[in-house]
C-alpha cells in the first residue's frame, strides 16, 4: 500500500467508523438528526463498544480516546464508562470543544491519574440533567425512582474523582465535597466552567497541549514510566 492510500484509509476509516485502528484512537461524538444534535445515544455507544473491543482484541496497548460531546442518555452513557472501566487497556482520554452533562461523567471512567485531559478551551457543563419520560403514571414514577439512583451515582463519581485529584477539594472531606457539588448544581442548574477550573476542581489531570502534556506520544512514555 502507497503512503497516499495509507493516508486516505486512515481518514475514510476515522470518518466512516471513528476510529484510526493503526494508532489505537477513537472518536467519541454525537450525530446530527437532521438540525438537531442526538447526543449520546444507542448509535453513538454501540459504536464505541465495538471500537474499543476491536483495539481490546488487538493489544492491550493504551487507547486514545478524543471526545466532543453534549451529553446524551443516561444509558447510553453508562454502558461507555463502563466499558473504560473494564477494559484491559490503559485509557488516554482527551475532551475537545465540550464536555457536557454526561460528557463530562464518562472521562471519570478513567482512574489512572494524568490521563484524563481536555484542551485549553474546551468547555464543560455538569447538572443534575433532566427527565423525558412516556407511558403510564406508573411507567412514570418507575422512571422517576430510577432517576434518583442515577443521579445519586452521578454524585458519587463526581465526588470520588474530585476529591481524589482536584487542589480545590484536597482538604475537604467526601462529605464536604459532595455538598459542595450538590450546592452547586441546586444553585446554578447548569454549573459552566473552563478547563483551567476543571483541573482545579478535579474532573481532569492536565491541559492538553500544555508542557507536560504536548503531545499523546509524550503522554504514553509518561504511562510507559508510571506503569
Amino acid at each position: 500500500m502507497t503512503r497516499k492510500n495509507s493516508s486516505e484509509s486512515i481518514v475514510a476509516e476515522a470518518h466512516e467508523y471513528d476510529i484510526i485502528t493503526s494508532r489505537r484512537e477513537i472518536f467519541l461524538h454525537s450525530y446530527f438528526d437532521g438540525e438537531e444534535e442526538s447526543g449520546v445515544d444507542y448509535r453513538v455507544a454501540n459504536r464505541f463498544l465495538k471500537n474499543i473491543k476491536i483495539l481490546e482484541s488487538i493489544s492491550e496497548d493504551p487507547i486514545v480516546i478524543h471526545q466532543n460531546s453534549i451529553g446524551g442518555d443516561w444509558e447510553c452513557g453508562m454502558l461507555i464508562y463502563d466499558s473504560l472501566v473494564t477494559t484491559p487497556c490503559p485509557i488516554i482520554f482527551i475532551c475537545h470543544g465540550t464536555a457536557a452533562s454526561m460528557g463530562s461523567i464518562i472521562p471519570q471512567a478513567v482512574y489512572k491519574k494524568g490521563l484524563r485531559l481536555a484542551t485549553e478551551n474546551c468547555c464543560w457543563l455538569i447538572h443534575e440533567g433532566y427527565e423525558e419520560a412516556s407511558g403510564t403514571v406508573k411507567q412514570f414514577n418507575s422512571y422517576h425512582e430510577f432517576s434518583k439512583i442515577a443521579m445519586v451515582q452521578m454524585y458519587d463519581i463526581y465526588c470520588d474523582r474530585c476529591k481524589g485529584s482536584g487542589k480545590f477539594f484536597k482538604d475537604k472531606t467526601e462529605r464536604e465535597t459532595k455538598s459542595y457539588l450538590k450546592r452547586k448544581l441546586k444553585s446554578k442548574e447548569d454549573w459552566w466552567f473552563n478547563s483551567s477550573e476543571a483541573l482545579s476542581y478535579g474532573f481532569i489531570d492536565g491541559i492538553f497541549g500544555s508542557k507536560e502534556y504536548n503531545t499523546i506520544e509524550k503522554i504514553k512514555e509518561t504511562w510507559r514510566i508510571k506503569k
